[in-house]
């Protein structure tokens, strides 16, 4: 047995929360936590309060000491207000990576045994998703955090112009993979802004309807289809019928 050289380290009975937060008041008025990304600063004073009420919101969910908390969001202020809130209450955090898919959400939750997952709102959709994967009708889900701001927005603004023009200056090839162009209009926007487009199709799929109506929502866009990929095609199977698929468009840079 190896012991270090220094004292024994004195771990206070009291929670984590309590031990982190417990000097707030005497710094009320000082910034705790800074979000780089939207300006939001939060005093403890500011702090301590969302973590009690968040506390006494799970509280009411019957969230107690022991149960396990499944926390999913990115690096932000709300994480810190779930996790303190979690662990206030002598509760267990596991933490799901916001990069998981659906059903490795789902796979965690089960293994975990989490009562509550609490996700970024941005994170709603794979959330609910993983729940569903689970089969047990008594997990719920809380969203928590800011809108994300709308995509259109973002993209008719200088900002992916000049993100483009960044990417240009340090690669030969700028390559932006971007949703379907049928339903959104992400991909169009992103269309515009780019030297060219590979319009990607899926053989069989739907209709060829569908990828002509994507090409003209293109073509609308003054987007520069520079050709065509039809994926998954199966020549053996060609005379049973035909369609195409939703249309994914990237675009390349200089």
């Amino acid at each position: 047995m190896f012991r270090s050289a220094y004292a024994d380290v004195v771990i206070p009975n009291r929670s984590l929360s309590d031990f982190v937060l417990g000097a707030a008041h005497e710094h009320s008025a000082k910034p705790a936590l800074v979000d780089n990304s939207t300006g939001l600063v939060l005093t403890y004073a500011q702090l301590l309060d969302r973590v009690r009420r968040a506390a006494s919101g799970l509280a009411a969910l019957g969230i107690g000491k022991g149960d396990v908390v499944a926390l999913s969001a990115p690096n932000s202020p709300e994480f810190a207000v779930a996790f303190h809130a979690v662990v206030r209450l002598g509760a267990v955090v596991t933490p799901i990576n916001p990069a998981n898919t659906s059903h490795e959400i789902a796979h965690q939750l089960d293994a975990s045994g989490a009562k509550v997952l609490v996700a970024a709102i941005s994170l709603a959709d794979k959330a609910h998703t993983a729940i569903r994967e689970t089969g047990r009708p008594l997990l719920s889900v809380i969203t928590a955090g800011p809108h994300p701001p709308n995509a259109a927005d973002l993209l008719t603004g200088p900002r992916l112009a000049e993100l483009i023009k960044r990417l240009e200056e340090r690669f030969d090839h700028v390559i932006v993979d971007s949703p379907p162009v049928i339903g959104l209009a992400d991909a169009p926007l992103v269309g515009a802004a780019v030297d060219g487009i590979i319009f990607v199709v899926e053989a069989r799929a739907v209709q060829a309807g569908a990828a002509m109506r994507a090409l003209q929502r293109l073509e609308t866009a003054q987007a520069t289809v520079l050709g065509i990929v039809l994926t998954k095609f199966e020549p053996r199977q060609a005379h049973l019928g035909y369609g195409y698929g939703y249309g994914f468009d990237y675009g390349y840079g200089q």
